[in-house]
């Protein structure tokens, strides 16, 4: 019974020094060398949007919102934004996943094979369920601060204009609070559809009920 119990303290121990000493060391690496391979795409991307912006002649108002999703420009910029997205979501977050993944099971990982994962993952999402938890991840997790962010959206927030009207108009200001409620309680219990999904194999469905399972 005594050795079982120094083995097993063994073991805990050699667990604990490959986090300290080899996982951590090695998530930071993937989070500096990701955010270098990130900034060049990332930046052409945006520059592209800016471009298609600028053909309509001076800065966009909100005075000109209805001729802009009226043109040409409105789903070319959607789409470069959404393939923005896609670009941070599997570099900054899916990569990522497969690499705790990695080191959990002690296998060989490597920064350009967990990138190249990560755009494969994509293809998982690309469902009515998928495209649910990928909005959250965009817009609902900064409005809420419950789940996984990236960077590209993670300080988006409602105008001050708008979150004025609402404070002031008590049934707008209850469908908000509700709403926020809802997005928390949802967060909270969808915490590991993205492992479940990457890691498993799931469905992002299958993968929302192991987690809301796990959860609970």
């Amino acid at each position: 019974m005594k050795k079982r119990q120094t083995h097993s303290l063994e073991r805990k121990n050699v667990k604990f020094g490959r986090l300290a000493y080899e996982a951590l060391p090695e998530m930071w690496t993937f989070q500096l060398l990701s955010a270098a391979l990130l900034a060049v795409p990332a930046s052409l991307f945006r520059l592209m949007i800016s471009a298609v912006a600028a053909t309509a002649g001076g800065a966009i108002t909100s005075a000109d919102l209805e001729a802009l999703f009226l043109s040409w420009r409105f789903p070319v910029m959607l789409l470069l934004g959404i393939l923005l997205v896609f670009l941070y979501t599997a570099i900054e977050l899916f990569a990522q996943i497969h690499l705790a993944g990695d080191i959990l099971r002690g296998e060989p990982s490597g920064i350009f094979r967990k990138i190249r994962g990560g755009f494969r993952s994509l293809r998982r999402f690309l469902s009515p369920e998928g495209a649910v938890i990928l909005l959250y991840i965009f817009i609902a997790v900064p409005l809420c601060g419950m789940g996984f962010s990236i960077e590209l959206t993670k300080n988006f927030y409602i105008p001050n204009f708008i979150m004025d009207v609402v404070y002031n108009t008590p049934p707008y200001l209850a469908a908000y609070g509700a709403v926020i409620v809802f997005l928390v309680w949802f967060g909270f219990r969808s915490f590991f559809t993205l492992h479940a999904v990457l890691l498993d194999d799931l469905t992002p469905a299958e993968g929302r009920k192991r987690s809301f399972r796990i959860v609970k």
